[in-house]
Protein backbone atom coordinates (compact mmCIF):
# COMPACT_ATOMS: atom_id res chain seq x y z
CA UNK A 1 0.00 0.00 0.00
CA UNK A 2 1.21 3.55 -0.48
CA UNK A 3 2.77 5.02 2.65
CA UNK A 4 0.39 7.98 2.41
CA UNK A 5 -2.58 5.61 2.92
CA UNK A 6 -1.32 4.45 6.32
CA UNK A 7 -3.07 6.22 9.22
CA UNK A 8 -1.12 9.08 10.83
CA UNK A 9 0.91 9.70 7.66
CA UNK A 10 0.51 13.48 7.97
CA UNK A 11 2.27 13.32 11.34
CA UNK A 12 4.83 10.56 10.79
CA UNK A 13 5.51 10.37 7.01
CA UNK A 14 5.91 6.59 7.03
CA UNK A 15 8.51 4.97 4.85
CA UNK A 16 7.17 3.02 1.90
CA UNK A 17 6.17 -0.53 2.86
CA UNK A 18 7.55 -1.85 -0.44
CA UNK A 19 11.01 -0.39 0.30
CA UNK A 20 11.03 -1.82 3.84
CA UNK A 21 9.56 -5.23 2.98
CA UNK A 22 11.55 -8.40 3.60
CA UNK A 23 10.72 -11.89 2.49
CA UNK A 24 9.65 -14.05 5.43
CA UNK A 25 8.74 -17.69 5.87
CA UNK A 26 5.76 -18.36 8.16
CA UNK A 27 5.48 -14.73 9.32
CA UNK A 28 4.39 -13.88 12.84
CA UNK A 29 1.31 -11.71 12.42
CA UNK A 30 0.68 -8.90 14.89
CA UNK A 31 -2.79 -10.27 15.54
CA UNK A 32 -1.35 -13.60 16.65
CA UNK A 33 1.50 -12.16 18.71
CA UNK A 34 -0.30 -9.39 20.56
CA UNK A 35 -3.45 -11.35 21.33
CA UNK A 36 -1.37 -14.38 22.34
CA UNK A 37 -3.44 -16.52 19.99
CA UNK A 38 -2.85 -20.23 19.54
CA UNK A 39 -3.25 -21.01 15.87
CA UNK A 40 -4.66 -24.31 14.76
CA UNK A 41 -2.29 -26.68 12.98
CA UNK A 42 -4.04 -25.92 9.67
CA UNK A 43 -3.60 -22.15 10.21
CA UNK A 44 0.09 -22.65 11.00
CA UNK A 45 0.46 -24.77 7.87
CA UNK A 46 -1.21 -22.07 5.75
CA UNK A 47 1.10 -19.38 7.15
CA UNK A 48 4.12 -21.46 6.19
CA UNK A 49 2.83 -22.55 2.80
CA UNK A 50 2.71 -19.24 0.97
CA UNK A 51 5.33 -16.66 -0.01
CA UNK A 52 5.20 -13.69 2.33
CA UNK A 53 6.72 -10.26 2.83
CA UNK A 54 6.70 -8.14 5.96
CA UNK A 55 7.53 -4.46 6.44
CA UNK A 56 8.17 -2.90 9.84
CA UNK A 57 7.55 0.82 9.53
CA UNK A 58 8.81 3.63 11.73
CA UNK A 59 8.28 7.34 11.30
CA UNK A 60 10.73 9.00 8.90
CA UNK A 61 10.04 12.60 9.85
CA UNK A 62 8.00 14.60 12.29
CA UNK A 63 7.84 14.28 16.04
CA UNK A 64 8.27 10.50 15.95
CA UNK A 65 11.36 10.18 13.76
CA UNK A 66 13.29 8.78 16.72
CA UNK A 67 10.90 5.84 17.03
CA UNK A 68 10.43 6.04 20.82
CA UNK A 69 7.89 4.10 22.86
CA UNK A 70 5.47 7.04 22.74
CA UNK A 71 5.46 6.94 18.93
CA UNK A 72 3.12 4.89 16.79
CA UNK A 73 4.65 2.16 14.64
CA UNK A 74 3.20 0.10 11.82
CA UNK A 75 3.69 -3.30 10.25
CA UNK A 76 2.32 -4.63 6.98
CA UNK A 77 2.41 -8.32 6.07
CA UNK A 78 1.32 -9.83 2.75
CA UNK A 79 0.88 -13.53 1.97
CA UNK A 80 0.31 -14.50 -1.65
CA UNK A 81 -1.05 -17.62 -3.27
CA UNK A 82 1.53 -19.19 -5.57
CA UNK A 83 -0.92 -18.92 -8.45
CA UNK A 84 -4.63 -18.51 -8.99
CA UNK A 85 -5.30 -22.21 -8.33
CA UNK A 86 -8.60 -22.38 -6.48
CA UNK A 87 -7.09 -24.54 -3.71
CA UNK A 88 -4.43 -21.93 -2.93
CA UNK A 89 -6.93 -19.08 -3.07
CA UNK A 90 -9.27 -20.97 -0.75
CA UNK A 91 -6.37 -21.72 1.60
CA UNK A 92 -5.49 -18.03 1.92
CA UNK A 93 -9.13 -17.08 2.46
CA UNK A 94 -9.52 -19.84 5.05
CA UNK A 95 -6.54 -18.39 6.93
CA UNK A 96 -8.18 -14.95 6.81
CA UNK A 97 -11.50 -16.23 8.21
CA UNK A 98 -9.65 -18.20 10.89
CA UNK A 99 -7.74 -15.09 12.00
CA UNK A 100 -10.95 -13.06 12.19
CA UNK A 101 -12.52 -15.78 14.36
CA UNK A 102 -9.37 -15.97 16.51
CA UNK A 103 -9.39 -12.19 17.09
CA UNK A 104 -12.85 -12.51 18.58
CA UNK A 105 -11.12 -14.51 21.33
CA UNK A 106 -8.47 -11.85 22.04
CA UNK A 107 -10.20 -10.70 25.23
CA UNK A 108 -9.90 -14.29 26.49
CA UNK A 109 -6.28 -14.90 25.44
CA UNK A 110 -4.65 -11.56 26.34
CA UNK A 111 -5.52 -10.55 29.91
CA UNK A 112 -7.47 -7.30 30.04
CA UNK A 113 -7.74 -6.94 26.26
CA UNK A 114 -10.72 -5.14 24.76
CA UNK A 115 -11.67 -5.49 21.10
CA UNK A 116 -13.87 -2.96 19.33
CA UNK A 117 -14.71 -4.13 15.83
CA UNK A 118 -15.10 -1.30 13.29
CA UNK A 119 -15.77 -3.53 10.28
CA UNK A 120 -16.18 -7.23 9.68
CA UNK A 121 -17.68 -7.83 6.30
CA UNK A 122 -16.69 -10.29 3.60
CA UNK A 123 -12.94 -10.04 3.01
CA UNK A 124 -12.44 -7.00 5.24
CA UNK A 125 -11.89 -6.73 8.99
CA UNK A 126 -10.86 -3.79 11.17
CA UNK A 127 -10.72 -3.45 14.94
CA UNK A 128 -9.20 -1.35 17.68
CA UNK A 129 -7.67 -3.42 20.43
CA UNK A 130 -6.35 -2.25 23.80
CA UNK A 131 -4.17 -4.47 25.96
CA UNK A 132 -2.69 -3.54 29.36
CA UNK A 133 1.10 -4.05 29.45
CA UNK A 134 3.37 -5.22 32.24
CA UNK A 135 4.82 -1.69 32.52
CA UNK A 136 1.48 -0.19 33.54
CA UNK A 137 0.73 1.39 30.17
CA UNK A 138 -1.85 0.34 27.61
CA UNK A 139 -1.03 -0.83 24.13
CA UNK A 140 -3.45 0.55 21.56
CA UNK A 141 -3.50 -1.27 18.30
CA UNK A 142 -5.51 -0.74 15.12
CA UNK A 143 -5.73 -4.03 13.22
CA UNK A 144 -6.74 -4.32 9.56
CA UNK A 145 -7.09 -7.59 7.65
CA UNK A 146 -8.01 -7.86 3.99
CA UNK A 147 -8.23 -10.84 1.67
CA UNK A 148 -8.22 -9.67 -1.95
CA UNK A 149 -8.30 -12.60 -4.38
CA UNK A 150 -5.27 -14.79 -3.66
CA UNK A 151 -3.80 -12.63 -0.88
CA UNK A 152 -3.93 -12.03 2.86
CA UNK A 153 -2.87 -8.55 3.93
CA UNK A 154 -2.46 -7.44 7.55
CA UNK A 155 -1.75 -3.86 8.61
CA UNK A 156 -1.19 -3.11 12.29
CA UNK A 157 -0.69 0.42 13.62
CA UNK A 158 0.17 0.41 17.30
CA UNK A 159 1.62 2.29 20.27
CA UNK A 160 2.48 1.35 23.85
CA UNK A 161 3.64 4.56 25.53
CA UNK A 162 5.64 4.64 28.72
CA UNK A 163 3.48 4.42 31.83
CA UNK A 164 1.82 7.78 32.42
CA UNK A 165 2.67 9.07 28.93
CA UNK A 166 0.37 9.59 25.97
CA UNK A 167 1.15 8.76 22.35
CA UNK A 168 3.19 11.46 20.59
CA UNK A 169 0.30 11.85 18.12
CA UNK A 170 -3.43 11.48 18.62
CA UNK A 171 -5.18 8.96 16.41
CA UNK A 172 -6.16 10.79 13.22
CA UNK A 173 -9.57 9.17 12.78
CA UNK A 174 -8.76 7.54 9.44
CA UNK A 175 -11.78 5.45 8.53
CA UNK A 176 -11.47 1.67 8.45
CA UNK A 177 -13.10 1.64 5.01
CA UNK A 178 -10.38 3.91 3.60
CA UNK A 179 -7.53 1.77 4.96
CA UNK A 180 -9.17 -1.48 3.88
CA UNK A 181 -9.77 -0.14 0.39
CA UNK A 182 -6.06 0.55 0.05
CA UNK A 183 -5.18 -2.91 1.40
CA UNK A 184 -7.56 -4.53 -1.06
CA UNK A 185 -6.14 -2.60 -4.01
CA UNK A 186 -2.44 -2.82 -3.11
CA UNK A 187 -1.34 -6.28 -4.27
CA UNK A 188 -3.92 -6.33 -7.04
CA UNK A 189 -2.55 -3.13 -8.57
CA UNK A 190 0.89 -4.74 -8.85
CA UNK A 191 0.00 -8.24 -10.05
CA UNK A 192 -3.30 -7.55 -11.85
CA UNK A 193 -4.51 -10.98 -10.68
CA UNK A 194 -7.50 -9.80 -8.61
Amino acid sequence: MPASAIPLYAHYHWSSPSSAAKSVKAPVLSAVQDCQLSLSSSEQAELGAFPAAQADLSPTTGAGAGGGADDWAAQETILAANDTDSGDVQGIYSLYTGLVADLAECANTAPGAKVTVARSQGAEYAATITIPTSTGSTMTWHEYLAAPYGYLVELSVYVAPYSGDKPSASWDGTSAATVLSSLQAGPCSVTRLC
